[in-house]
């Protein structure tokens, strides 16, 4: 009986150990190279997507080189990027995490991006003085509609 009783427990332990969740998948370290855009504006330009930044404001993530946007997790290392101080809509590199099933970084380090990098990105800067927001592509602003023009460094 006893036997019988320990090889009962011993299967049920295995079997909660074999029904146990799998692992969730680790954030990944990155380095990447790109701007502080905003969002909503980002994908009207690229797929004319309806936004409203005119009412709620610009919500401001980051494009990188690869043409990836993600969504900037909001601490204080993000505030220089999104409240137009030190690094607001320059080329940057930012050292930080990315979330697994989620296209969000976490910021852990701003800096200029690496020489050259500019060149590669492309380079140019327009500005909307209606939206007073910064573009990385001519034509109209994707926020108004109204013309934007080249800033010149």
């Amino acid at each position: 009986m006893r036997l019988l009783t320990l090889l009962a427990l011993t299967i049920l332990s295995v079997s909660h150990v074999l029904a146990a969740e799998p692992a969730k998948p680790a954030p990944v370290e990155v380095k990447l190279v790109g701007r502080v855009v905003c969002v909503a504006c980002e994908l009207k330009l690229q797929y004319d997507a309806p936004n409203d930044c005119a009412t709620t404001g610009h919500h401001f993530g980051f494009l990188a080189e690869n043409g990836d946007l993600f969504t900037l997790l909001e601490t204080d290392r993000t505030r220089p990027l999104v409240k137009g101080e030190k690094y607001a809509y320059q080329l940057v590199q930012i050292q930080g995490r990315r979330f697994p099933h989620a296209m969000v970084l976490e910021v852990r380090e701003v800096g200029p991006a690496p020489a050259g990098a500019a060149k590669s990105a492309g380079g140019k800067v327009y500005y909307c003085a209606t939206c007073a927001i910064t573009t990385f592509m001519p034509g109209p602003c994707p926020c108004c509609g109204e013309p934007v023009a080249e800033v010149k460094p």
